[in-house]
């Protein structure tokens, strides 16, 4: 039986060309569909920013960093490429009831919280990591997305959550 517990969908740019990325799973293997295409494959993190994806039996390693403003660098093959969110709420607001003006921080897919950098009543700057966690061997650092208060934070290291989950939330503040 075919487990359906995760679905997110994402919309990148890669240059001047936008991608439609579908993630469905939650185990092993996993699912894409980019572009309308499916894809079944398996990733293993093999170091701090250092991803194996396997899919037909072929191994791809991938090299990821995280640009200041939620891009992120990926080098595949000596190739590098940026990938730009179209959606601002990437990795933080996955559900419908989150959404940058909201501040809710929303765990976008199943995962176990590894570290909490805020607290309630703390003031937090425009993408300055709030909490991270680690979903499917991939470590995702969670930023606020404007400057704010944190309000609430309803996690602590080590607990699972579920995809859909309020993890914190953070009130505005002009500054």
């Amino acid at each position: 039986m075919e487990d359906r517990r995760l679905t997110v969908e994402r919309i990148f740019k890669i240059g001047e060309k936008t991608h439609t990325v579908l993630l469905t799973g939650g185990v092993r293997p996993c699912k894409a569909t980019v572009d309308g295409k499916e894809i079944e494959y398996d990733v293993d993190r093999v170091g701090e920013n250092e991803l194996v994806f396997t899919t037909l039996g072929k191994q791809t390693r991938l090299f990821i960093a995280q640009g200041k403003g939620g891009e992120a660098y990926v080098n595949c093959e000596g190739r590098t490429f940026k990938l730009s969110p179209i959606d601002r709420d990437f990795g933080a607001n996955g559900g419908e009831s989150g959404g940058v003006s909201s501040g809710r921080l929303i765990a976008s897919m199943p995962g176990r919280i590894l570290q909490v950098l805020s607290q309630p009543g703390q003031e937090v700057q425009e993408n300055q990591p709030v909490i991270i966690m680690e979903s499917m061997k991939m470590e995702i650092t969670l930023t606020a997305l404007f400057n704010g208060k944190v309000e609430e934070v309803n996690v602590k290291v080590g607990q699972q959550v579920d995809a859909g989950a309020l993890l914190v939330k953070i009130e505005p503040i002009s500054k």
